[in-house]
């Protein structure tokens, strides 16, 4: 009886810790997972030829990143109290204590495997691996074996902790809920129980996905933030291709009609944002060294990914209830209809933009003037409206933002640089075909720009 009591006074701590930083210990549900991830280079935004000759030092900068994050969130989570007992007695042990004394008491910890304990098990070994990871760093060239060595060492750790292990269930009791009570509702009137459970598991993992992408810290300025969003991209990456496999699967199993529908869209959906985000967003994102650039793709890619998992959630719900909208499930939800109507009205008003700046290349005034409100609507276009461009007008688009910056970065004026007019020009003819692509869209059929509402928002950058 007192040997429970006890155990219960101890584990108490615990569970109040997970009540008061429910937040927290989602993200380190997330960051763990992602650790053990990124050791898989198939799940790392970098080019596949001659791996075993790559320097994987900043990959692994990306790693220590992650794990002063995980020490961080421990460092939170922990009572005060309990923390200064971990320290003294880890002074203690190394200190005072004879071998076989230390012996004693690791045995003795082994058998007593509680959650309580565990949690300090992942601290002290991601204060050993900080430390570790650090000596390593100081070499500059990692080769491929290192690296998959310390992911080794590093992945049994988390696999091997008994409560930590994000691994351990297929789906988290904990994390994986369905909190829309319309959705838990739609669930639980589906069909008969075979499309019941696709139906549901689809539904948890879409709400997984949103879950690890609430994570991602879009607006930090902080290193160790942004490799922590590239940690969880990284899983993420990881996640589609399973479920897509899933999906697939769930097809081969012929289902209703109802099934068919819905996972064939779901699939090319799932398969066109992984490409877009993992071979166009994120391509060699570790070499860059501009964090303005870093933060951006990061942004874009948080976007993307938003936006496929709630469209996909609302897709499936509205299959089965009409009257569902996205507004019921997910605050600012924007339609695929909205989206249409954003992208034509913005690139409308980007058509417009260089087309005045082609007019008055050459008149020195009037060009500063007019490039510098071109860049600027073009910096907010990066931010915001490049995350509803199709995968096949991406490259179009990314390549000539990156020209044009690249190109005006000294220019004088009467423009010298006839190579520059001649891509503006090209992409204002690209753009009107692109326009012409969105007016044919169904969504907007009958729908025409809203001229007086573009014309406002055009004047705000003339």
């Amino acid at each position: 009886m007192a040997m429970n009591s006890l155990t219960t006074e101890e584990e108490s701590w615990l569970s109040e810790s997970k009540k008061n930083y429910r937040e927290l210990y989602i993200e380190l549900d997330a960051v763990l997972r992602g650790i053990d991830r990124f050791f898989n280079t198939e799940n790392l935004p970098i080019e596949s030829e001659d791996i075993s000759n790559k320097n994987f030092y900043n990959e692994l900068i990306i790693v220590r990143d992650a794990i002063l994050r995980t020490l961080s969130i421990l460092e939170v989570v922990l009572p005060e109290h309990k923390k200064n007992a971990f320290w003294f007695n880890k002074f203690a042990a190394t200190k005072f204590l004879s071998d076989q004394k230390r012996d004693y008491i690791k045995e003795k910890e082994a058998v007593k495997n509680s959650p309580g304990r565990c949690i300090f098990i992942l601290y002290d070994s991601f204060i050993n691996f900080k430390n570790i990871i650090a000596d390593i760093l100081k070499s500059k060239k990692i080769s491929y074996l290192s690296f998959q060595n310390m992911g080794d060492i590093i992945r049994k750790e988390i696999r091997g902790n008994r409560y930590f292990n994000p691994f351990k269930f297929n789906i988290n009791p904990e994390f994986d809920t369905i909190e829309n009570r319309n959705i838990s509702n739609l669930v639980k009137n589906t069909g008969d129980k075979k499309t019941r459970r696709s139906i549901s598991m689809s539904f948890i993992f879409l709400f997984r996905q949103l879950r690890y992408i609430s994570c991602i810290d879009v607006a930090t300025r902080r290193n160790i933030s942004l490799s922590c969003g590239l940690i969880i991209l990284t899983l993420i990456r990881s996640e589609i291709r399973q479920s897509i496999k899933f999906f697939q699967l769930e097809l081969g199993k012929k289902h209703s009609r109802e099934i068919e529908d819905l996972f064939q869209p779901l699939i090319f959906q799932l398969s066109m944002e992984l490409k877009r985000v993992y071979n166009q967003e994120l391509r060699n994102i570790l070499e860059m060294k501009n964090i303005r650039n870093i933060r951006g793709r990061i942004e874009n890619s948080y976007g993307i990914l938003k936006n496929l998992f709630e469209q996909a959630i609302v897709q499936i719900a509205e299959y089965y209830d009409p009257t569902i909208s996205g507004e019921n499930i997910f605050i600012a939800f924007m339609t695929r209809f909205g989206q249409s109507m954003k992208l034509r009205e913005d690139i409308y008003i980007l058509h417009k933009l260089l087309t005045l700046f082609e007019e008055n290349i050459n008149i020195a005034l009037k060009s500063f003037s007019m490039l510098e409100s071109l860049k600027n609507y073009m910096l907010y276009f990066e931010s915001f409206t490049f995350k509803l461009l199709r995968y096949d007008d991406y490259e179009e688009f990314s390549k000539f933002f990156n020209d044009f910056f690249t190109d005006t970065k000294d220019i004088s004026f009467p423009l010298d640089n006839t190579k520059l007019a001649g891509k503006v020009h090209n992409f204002i003819i690209f753009l009107e075909t692109t326009l012409n692509h969105i007016n044919n869209r169904s969504e907007l059929q009958s729908k025409p720009l809203d001229m007086e509402r573009a014309g406002q928002l055009l004047r705000q950058y003339i």
